[in-house]
C-alpha cells in the first residue's frame, strides 16, 4: 500500500512539475511572438457605412452607426459585434457601461436603460448650452459612470433616470453663465479631483476641490493660480500630481501631490524667477517632470530640481513647446522644438526618463506636424494610448497630410506610421491590452480597427555589472523574497505585467526586502533600478 501511494505521489508530482513546464513554455512562447501588430479592420458595415460617435466601458468598445436604423453595437474583446438598442439618429454624444447608457438627440438626452428608452427632464441633465456636452473626462468604476458636462458632475448606473445623481454643481460667481466651468475631473481611485473656476471679470479664486466617492463629502483642497489654470494635472498610484502656478503666497510657483485621501504635499517650492514651474508634463518613479517659464525641462525628486536641458543650441532638448505630456510607467514623451537652427521653429515628439542622457529625439520634424497630435490624461477623439513604455497616438506627418496612427516603442525609440487607413481617432484601450479605434480604409468609408499592446517585445532579462539580485522562490504564490548583492539607498523596485504595465513599486533600501503581492497566475517582471545600474529578472507567479 506504501509503495502505491508512493507511486501515486510521484505522478501527481510529476503530473504538477509538466503543467508549470507548459505554462512557462506557454507564456514565453507568447514572449517571443508578441511584437507591434498592424492594426486589423475588425467591423466595417456593408456600403458606405458612416459612424457617430465610439465610447468604451471596462470591457468593450461601443460604436453608433451613422445610418438607418442608426444602432448601437457592443465589440467585445473577442471582436464579437453585438447590437445594444437602436437610436432615433446618429448621434455624437454618448456613454454606455455593460450594454446600458445615455445619448443625445436633437431634443436633448435620453435613456438606454437595457431594454427600452426615455427621455431624460432638462431639470435632471441640461440640453442647452454650455452645458449640454458630456465632457471626454468620464471614467466608469464597475456598473457606476461619472461624467460631468462644465458645471455639474454625475454618477448613474444607467438603470432608471432617477439613478442619475448630481455629486456637485458649479458655486463659481460669475456675471455670465458660459464662464462658469468644471474644467476637467481627474480620479484617483475613491476621489474625484476638479479645478472650479468662475467669471474672470469677477474676483474669483480657481479652486481644486475633491469629492469622496465613499461619502459625498466635497472639500476644498488647494487654489490654483490663473497661470496654471487649464493646465493638466496628471494622476499615478492613486494620487494627484500639479502645479498651482504663480501668486503672492508662492510667486515662482509650487509642484504638489494630493493622495487619494486628499492629503496635500509639497513636493518643490520654486524660490527664484530661473525656475517658475508652468506645468507638470508626466511623473516617472524617479521624479516628476516640469516645464519652466525658461522652457527648461526639469526633474524635481526628493526636494530638489535638475535641469533636463539648458535652452541653448547645444542643449539636446532646444525648447519645450507645448504645456502636456504622456507618463508611462517608466517615460514621460511630450512636444518640443525640433531644433533651435530651424526658422521658423519647427515642433517635434520628444522623450525623456528622467536623465539628461535619457531626454532625446523620438519623431523629427520631417514626420510630425504637432497640430494633430494630442497628449494627456483625458479620453479625446484624438488621444493617445498607452501600453508599457509604448505610445499610440492619431498624427499627421504634414499639415495637409491625413490623419495616421503613430506607433514609438519605448524600448529603442523607433517609430511606425501605419498608412493603411486614415482618420484614426477615439482610441480606447481595454484591460486585455486591446487598443480600438474609427479610421476609414477608403475615402467615404469607415471601419473599426484594432490594435494590441505590443509592449511585450520591449521587456527582456537583463542584468547589470554593478548590481545583481536574487529572487526565490520561483514560481512564486505571490510571496517573493529579492536579496541584492550589496547594500542599496534608493533604489527603485517595480513590478510590471505581460503588457508592461507598472503594477506595483516601493523605494528600496539594504540589501533584501519581500514582496507581498496579489497577482494573477502568469508571469511577471521585477526591475530594479539603483543610480542608472538596472537588473531585470523575470518571475512566475502561480
Amino acid at each position: 500500500m506504501k509503495h502505491i501511494k508512493g507511486l501515486l505521489n510521484k505522478l501527481l508530482l510529476k503530473k504538477i512539475i509538466m503543467k508549470k513546464q507548459l505554462l512557462i513554455f506557454a507564456i514565453f512562447t507568447c514572449l517571443t511572438f508578441i511584437s507591434y501588430a498592424q492594426p486589423i479592420n475588425i467591423y466595417q458595415p456593408t456600403g458606405t457605412p458612416t459612424f457617430g460617435r465610439a465610447t468604451n466601458d471596462s470591457l468593450s468598445y461601443y460604436i453608433n452607426l451613422g445610418h438607418s436604423p442608426f444602432s448601437v453595437k457592443r465589440i467585445d474583446n473577442s471582436n464579437t459585434i453585438t447590437q445594444v438598442c437602436d437610436l432615433p439618429a446618429m448621434t455624437n454624444q454618448m456613454l454606455f457601461n455593460n450594454d446600458k447608457g445615455i445619448y443625445k438627440t436633437s431634443s436633448g438626452f435620453s435613456l438606454y436603460d437595457g431594454s427600452s428608452h426615455s427621455a431624460i427632464p432638462t431639470a435632471t441633465l441640461p440640453a442647452t448650452y454650455p452645458f449640454n456636452a458630456i465632457n471626454e473626462d468620464f471614467f466608469h468604476i464597475g456598473t457606476n459612470t461619472y461624467f460631468q458636462n462644465g458645471k455639474d458632475i454625475f454618477k448613474t448606473n444607467f438603470s432608471s433616470i432617477s439613478s442619475i445623481q448630481t455629486l456637485y454643481t458649479s458655486t463659481a460667481a460669475v456675471l455670465n453663465p458660459t464662464y462658469c466651468g468644471i474644467t476637467k475631473m481627474y480620479n484617483t481611485g475613491n476621489s474625484i479631483y476638479f479645478v472650479e473656476s468662475g467669471d474672470p471679470f469677477i474676483p474669483n479664486p480657481n479652486l481644486l476641490k475633491r469629492i469622496d466617492l465613499t461619502t459625498g463629502n466635497v472639500t476644498i483642497i488647494d487654489t490654483i493660480a490663473s497661470t496654471a489654470l487649464g493646465i493638466p494635472k496628471i494622476v499615478r498610484s492613486n494620487s494627484l500630481y500639479y502645479s498651482v502656478g504663480s501668486s503672492a503666497s508662492h510667486p515662482f510657483g509650487e509642484v504638489k501631490k494630493a493622495d487619494d485621501n486628499g492629503v496635500v504635499s509639497i513636493l518643490y517650492e520654486v524660490t527664484n524667477a530661473d525656475n517658475s514651474i508652468l506645468s507638470v508634463l508626466g511623473v516617472l518613479p524617479s521624479g516628476v517632470v516640469c516645464y519652466t517659464s525658461q522652457n527648461i525641462l526639469v526633474l524635481i525628486s526628493g526636494g530638489t530640481i535638475t535641469p533636463l536641458n539648458h535652452n541653448v543650441a547645444t542643449s539636446p532638448l532646444p525648447r519645450v513647446s507645448f504645456l502636456n505630456g504622456k507618463s508611462t510607467n517608466m517615460l514621460v514623451y511630450f512636444q518640443a522644438y525640433d531644433s533651435l537652427t530651424v526658422s521658423p521653429p519647427k515642433d517635434a515628439l520628444w522623450v525623456t526618463d528622467g536623465t539628461l542622457a535619457g531626454t532625446q529625439k523620438v519623431i523629427s520634424k520631417n514626420d510630425y506636424y504637432s497640430g494633430a497630435a494630442s497628449f494627456g490624461d483625458a479620453n479625446s477623439s484624438i488621444s493617445s494610448v498607452v501600453c508599457g513604455d509604448d505610445l499610440y497616438f492619431p498624427g499627421q506627418q504634414t499639415v495637409s497630410s491625413q490623419l495616421n496612427l503613430f506607433y514609438v516603442n519605448g524600448s529603442n525609440y523607433t517609430y511606425t506610421i501605419n498608412t493603411s487607413f486614415n482618420s484614426a481617432q477615439q482610441l480606447y484601450k481595454n484591460p486585455d491590452g486591446g487598443i480600438y479605434m474609427k479610421g476609414s480604409p477608403v475615402l467615404g468609408q469607415f471601419a473599426v480597427y484594432k490594435t494590441t499592446c505590443s509592449a511585450v517585445s520591449a521587456i527582456e532579462e537583463s542584468k547589470s555589472s554593478n548590481m545583481s539580485f536574487d529572487l526565490f522562490p520561483n514560481p512564486s504564490n505571490g510571496q517573493i523574497t529579492i536579496n541584492l548583492s550589496d547594500k542599496i539607498d534608493n533604489g527603485k523596485l517595480t513590478v510590471l505585467n505581460l503588457l508592461g504595465e507598472m503594477i506595483y513599486s516601493e523605494i528600496m533600501n539594504g540589501q533584501a526586502t519581500i514582496l507581498n503581492l496579489n497577482l494573477n497566475s502568469g508571469l511577471y517582471f521585477i526591475s530594479l533600478d539603483n543610480n542608472g545600474q538596472t537588473t531585470t529578472k523575470k518571475i512566475i507567479v502561480e
